[in-house]
């Protein structure tokens, strides 16, 4: 967990509490390696993003009903499932802090 806390920073330059899992997803990637992706729900207070053009080359914000039609991987299928509210909760007792 602390790991995609860090990833937001590094990528986005926000700061963001976890607050629900949506789930692990394994997929190929393009070497033919086996990847293990685990997909997070969370909050920030940020208004501000600081993209890192090393790690990010396009960002935006989108409504469930505006996503985009192409996406890498099966990013579309951890979106769908968090839209239909697949989430299982974290405590809130800073398990990751």
């Amino acid at each position: 967990m602390r790991a995609a806390v860090r990833e937001m920073k590094e990528e986005l330059g926000i700061d963001v509490t976890l607050t629900g899992l949506v789930g692990t997803y394994l997929e190929q990637s393009a070497f033919g390696e086996c990847l293990e992706i685990t997909a997070y729900t969370a909050v920030t207070d940020a208004t501000d993003i600081v993209l890192d053009p090393a790690e990010v080359s396009e960002f935006g914000w989108f409504s469930p009903d505006e996503f985009p039609e192409e996406m890498a991987g099966r990013d579309r299928e951890r979106l769908d499932d968090w839209a239909r509210g697949v989430t299982v909760p974290l405590p809130a007792d800073g398990l990751y802090g």
